[in-house]
């Protein structure tokens, strides 16, 4: 076929032999509207030339186009296909008979199991074709044809077949057609995405196992599946036969053998912080952070948001067909502390924080509040006085030595405590330099955040986390103890020497010096254990006051008693009595100690020791002495790089 134009601009197609077939018109308006007015003609041509389907009316428009704009004429561009069909199945695999053009429907037979079919059934045209084993082929599938201006015939091969297949069937190209091969022993169905592919009968999965059987109308029934089964079952080394779970389709029925728990992978909480109040909590890979420059507290209006969550997804841990354990991230929360003064509403999956009130807004790790506070606009010193405040505290200064700030709920520090200061606070507790001095003491009841602790003593039941380092400190701790080392040289530790207690975990950028030992402490309650003994020790004094007040009135206890006390003066009785009310409330104070020490006793221990860890970034100087719980070893040597030191069987081990 050609494609020409002519001296008067008109578009000429004519077959091979130069026979004008069409004249075509008015070009310009034809190719706006789509060859809509020439198109029985093309037609004409093209039935003359055999191609009478999927006619490529994109390529006509283009060679005309071209002919136009150049003069020259095209011979060889692909305008149709010469087969009515895109696809040409030569042949299908004989377990295949194909049901219709669009090969939606087909029959299966039965091979592999034939051995549990009855003559009945091995006779019957419903069992001619089902199973197909590993490498068989299924379906040979011829590539379409293709015809050009000049009459070639040729295969497409850029047109593959329509049919679908996931991957259980291989797919092999030969010269001339597509070999579609069953890549496992098995069923032939179309899986839930509509696609082509091998079942596997009998299914070892690690969530699951389970048998697919055909089930075929000329069967006396469901029964004689299960007694199949039964049979077959020790086959397959399964505990107990299986009972009919659910059926797939019309004629596919799953028996499950077999089944575990599939695992659910954990989704980790985030929180966006909608505007920065102490930027050091993202600083802590920084080498130098100008802490004159930070803000823990701003005085925001109602309705502000402050923070978005997004929400946690538990994981579960999984269970295989023999009852192994399958691990999986179980995912983390972050708790966020509110007061009353701060709303929070759930939506889309995200829970959003707002202001309820105007205020000073507060922030310590993950706890937040919005409070009228008392402002110090300076030092605690002779200026100001001890400060003792039912609410929160903001002192822009620092607090001097021997003086005291006595807090109920947060309290800021945008200084440091000196030498001999003195600081209690039932909230949280934000020093943005440091505590200083081996007379000071910091006691909060909340979580602690410091720039630095060098010689002082801190005890915080809540988080405690101090950016830079802590010197020759004692720190004392019921959560989590985080020392980020900031601004720390190579060749120094951000934690050196002192005493260091956490009921659960230690984390630091870098522990020990040459210079002398850090004592580390996990598992326990240094202040509780402490305690605990102090009470002990006063209790012997209670049995040698009792002893004593006894013997003392033991003269009473015979059977002269009544004589005796007869006997008796005034003032012998009045000695008597109080013998006797000193012995009651020595036994009640005894008792009372007793009850305390049992309630102590509740708090000194973690109750799952594998949460009692240290974990190191950077490296460890010796000498280091780690004890958790009752087991203490020292670091005599130096260790390079991150690890942990955990307890397993009653010994500490270093792990990588």
């Amino acid at each position: 076929m050609k494609i020409s134009m002519t001296d008067s601009n008109q578009i000429i197609i004519a077959s091979l032999k130069n026979d004008t077939v069409a004249v075509l018109k008015n070009l310009p308006v034809m190719l706006k509207e789509g060859f809509s007015p020439g198109e029985e003609e093309i037609k004409l041509c093209l039935e003359k030339e055999g191609i009478t389907h999927h006619v490529n009316w994109k390529a006509i428009m283009q060679a005309i186009a071209h002919v136009k704009n150049t003069g020259e004429p095209i011979q060889d561009v692909i305008i149709g296909r010469a087969e009515p069909s895109p696809l040409t199945i030569f042949h299908c695999g004989p377990n295949v008979e194909l049901i219709g053009e669009k090969f939606n429907a087909f029959k299966l037979n039965w091979r592999k199991l034939e051995l549990i079919l009855n003559d009945q059934e091995k006779s019957s045209d419903q069992l001619k074709a089902d199973f197909y084993l590993k490498d068989e082929i299924i379906f040979e599938v011829g590539f379409p044809k293709l015809i050009n201006l000049k009459g070639k015939v040729f295969l497409d091969r850029h047109n593959t077949s329509p049919l679908e297949f996931n991957d259980s069937i291989n797919v092999e190209i030969a010269e001339d057609k597509i070999y579609y091969k069953a890549n496992e022993n098995g069923y032939l169905i179309i899986d839930e995405n509509k696609k082509f592919g091998i079942l596997d009968p009998v299914f070892y999965g690690i969530y699951q196992s389970h048998v697919s059987m055909k089930y075929y109308s000329i069967r006396s029934g469901i029964e004689k599946y299960q007694q199949i089964l039964d049979a077959e079952i020790n086959k397959y080394d399964v505990e107990q036969a299986p009972v009919l779970e659910n059926c797939t389709s019309t004629s596919l029925f799953t028996f499950l053998l077999k089944k575990g728990i599939s695992p659910v992978k954990g989704i980790d909480a985030m929180v966006d912080w909608k505007f920065t109040l102490d930027d050091v909590n993202d600083q802590k890979d920084e080498k130098v952070i100008d802490y004159k420059e930070l803000n823990p507290y701003k005085k925001i209006e109602a309705g502000t948001l402050i923070a978005v969550k997004s929400k946690f997804v538990l994981g579960r841990e999984g269970e295989d067909i023999n009852g192994e354990k399958i691990k999986v991230k179980l995912g983390t929360d972050i708790k966020i502390k509110t007061d009353k003064n701060i709303t929070s509403q759930e939506k889309d999956g995200k829970i959003y924080y707002k202001a309820g009130i105007g205020g000073i807004y507060f922030r310590c790790h993950n706890s937040i509040s919005i409070e009228n506070a008392l402002v110090v606009r300076g030092d605690v010193d002779l200026n100001s006085g001890n400060i003792s405040q039912k609410g929160s505290v903001i002192i822009e200064g620092d607090v001097k030595s021997g003086f005291s700030v006595k807090c109920e709920n947060n309290l800021v520090i945008r200084g440091s405590i000196e030498n001999g200061g003195n600081v209690s606070c039932s909230g949280d507790v934000i020093v943005m330099r440091g505590v200083v001095g081996e007379n000071t003491i910091l006691n909060v009841r909340g979580s602690c955040q410091l720039g630095f602790v060098a010689d002082a003593e801190v005890i915080c039941v809540g988080k405690l986390e101090i950016e830079k380092y802590a010197y020759n400190a004692r720190l004392y701790c019921r959560d989590l103890i985080e020392i980020h080392g900031v601004s720390v040289k190579n060749g120094k530790s951000a934690l050196i020497g002192g005493e260091i207690n956490s009921l659960g975990q230690i984390n630091v950028h870098s522990v020990g010096s040459l210079q002398g030992i850090t004592n580390i402490e996990l598992g326990y309650d240094l202040i509780v254990k402490r305690k605990i003994a102090k009470l002990k020790s006063v209790l012997p004094s209670f049995s040698k006051i009792l002893a004593e007040l006894n013997k003392k009135v033991l003269f009473i206890s015979g059977p002269d008693k009544n004589k005796i006390l007869d006997a008796m003066s005034p003032e012998e009785k009045a000695e008597l009595m109080k013998d006797i009310k000193s012995i009651k409330d020595s036994k009640e104070q005894r008792e009372k100690i007793e009850e305390t020490i049992t309630k102590l006793g509740e708090l000194l221990k973690i109750d799952d020791i594998s949460l009692a860890k240290l974990t190191v970034k950077i490296g460890l100087l010796p000498d280091v002495q780690v004890t958790i719980k009752d087991t203490s070893k020292l670091f005599t040597e130096e260790i390079k790089g991150a690890f942990k030191i955990t307890m397993e069987d009653f010994e500490l081990v270093i792990k990588r």
